[in-house]
């Protein structure tokens, strides 16, 4: 099962203050159960809760300028990447989107799921994965030491604590007019 509801909150935003959001999070998670779980959800999958010998259930929520706006709930067998294009498809048809751009953890990522969100006309922003990516060698070749960005409130809670922080950032030239690569770093006292 994999709909839910239009969220009437955002009906209301959309109405009330035009709202026309263009920038979606996406996020899964799975909940595992005790017992035998529901017969046509329950299944044993990717565990992150370490409960492997568990079933469990994938659920996923999309969230909309701080709002959540959709929820999904599949088997607990069902790959991450798996459902990228359905709800996708899914914002499309029951919410009022422009383009959109989808925001997703590297286990979303695919090949097919970026070349379908560029085929329709939406954008994502998306973390690479260091190993196995052809060009990742060329963009940190790019890398300007003058040119850092440090962020100031870091990349999590510890982060904001330390100063000054940690992290960093610098666009690169991805080779590809229609793509913009932006290398973080995070390391000692910068």
């Amino acid at each position: 099962m994999s709909h839910s509801a239009p969220c009437e909150v955002y009906d209301r935003l959309r109405d009330l203050f035009s709202f026309k959001p263009d920038l979606v999070l996406y996020d899964i998670t799975s909940t595992y159960f005790e017992g035998a779980g529901p017969a046509d959800f329950a299944k044993h999958g990717y565990s992150r809760d370490g409960k492997p010998r568990n079933v469990q259930i994938v659920v996923g929520v999309v969230m909309v300028a701080g709002w959540p706006i959709a929820h999904h709930v599949w088997e607990g067998n069902r790959l991450d990447h798996t459902t990228v294009q359905e709800v996708v498809e899914d914002l499309r048809k029951r919410f009022d989107f422009g383009r959109l751009i989808f925001v997703g953890d590297r286990g979303m990522i695919t090949e097919e799921n970026l070349e379908s969100l560029a085929r329709d006309g939406q954008g994502y922003l998306i973390g690479v994965k260091r190993r196995r990516n052809q060009n990742l060698e060329e963009w940190l070749a790019a890398i300007d030491d003058r040119k850092w960005t440090v962020c100031p409130v870091g990349i999590n809670a510890r982060e904001r604590k330390v100063d000054p922080p940690r992290t960093r950032a610098q666009e690169v030239p991805s080779g590809d007019p229609g793509m913009r690569v932006i290398i973080s770093e995070r390391g000692q006292g910068i």
